[in-house]
C-alpha cells in the first residue's frame, strides 16, 4: 500500500514539476519576466560568481550595496551554480525547492 501512495506522489510531482518548470522556465526564455525582482537577484548572483559586491545601481540612481537594503546571503552561496544553469539559476532553485515542499 506504502509503494502505491509513494507511487501517486511521484508521479504527481512530477506532472506539476513538469508544468510549473514549463512556464517559469519558457516566460523567462520568451522576456516575460521583470527586471525588477528576478533581474535584480540574477544579476547580483552574477556579480557575487565574479567575486564583486552587488549595488542596487540596476534600479536606483545612486550607487548603494544590494546586501544593505535586502540582507540575502543565499544569493551568495548559490552563486557558483551560475557557471552551471547561467540566468536560469534561480528558476532552478525555486522549482527545486517547491518540488522538496510538496513532497
Amino acid at each position: 500500500m506504502k509503494a502505491r501512495i509513494n507511487k501517486y506522489l511521484l508521479i504527481v510531482l512530477i506532472i506539476f514539476g513538469l508544468i510549473y518548470s514549463l512556464i517559469s522556465i519558457v516566460n523567462h526564455y520568451f522576456f516575460r519576466t521583470y527586471a525588477l525582482d528576478l533581474g535584480l537577484y540574477t544579476h547580483a548572483l552574477y556579480q557575487y560568481g565574479h567575486f564583486q559586491l552587488a549595488d542596487a545601481s540596476m534600479i536606483k540612481d545612486n550607487s548603494e550595496l544590494l546586501l544593505g537594503g535586502h540582507f540575502d546571503l543565499y544569493l551568495v552561496i548559490f552563486s557558483p551554480l551560475h557557471y552551471i544553469f547561467g540566468t536560469y539559476t534561480l528558476l532552478i532553485i525555486q522549482i527545486i525547492a517547491i518540488l522538496t515542499g510538496a513532497y
